[in-house]
């Protein structure tokens, strides 16, 4: 019996794009659920969200330029 895949949300900083390839053909190709994850990629419009959206939980990952991450931390923003 296979085990259960745990659930997670992966928010991306822009809409799809070639930027994002690795994560898509990682997906296709079934690693993360090798790794025992069921992953939904989400999108968002605005760029300058992820941080919060991340922050309030209502995800469990995005992706952020770093600098982004460090204004957050600064913000007290709790990102982990």
């Amino acid at each position: 019996m296979a085990p259960e895949l745990k659930k997670t949300t992966f928010l991306l900083n822009w809409y799809s794009n070639p930027y994002h390839t690795p994560i898509f053909v990682a997906k296709k190709r079934g690693f993360y659920e090798e790794e025992g994850i069921d992953l939904a990629i989400m999108e968002t419009t605005n760029p300058s969200d992820v941080t919060e959206i991340v922050g309030s939980g209502a995800v469990n990952l995005g992706l952020k330029a770093m600098i982004h991450i460090l204004a957050a931390k600064d913000r007290g923003i709790n990102l982990t």
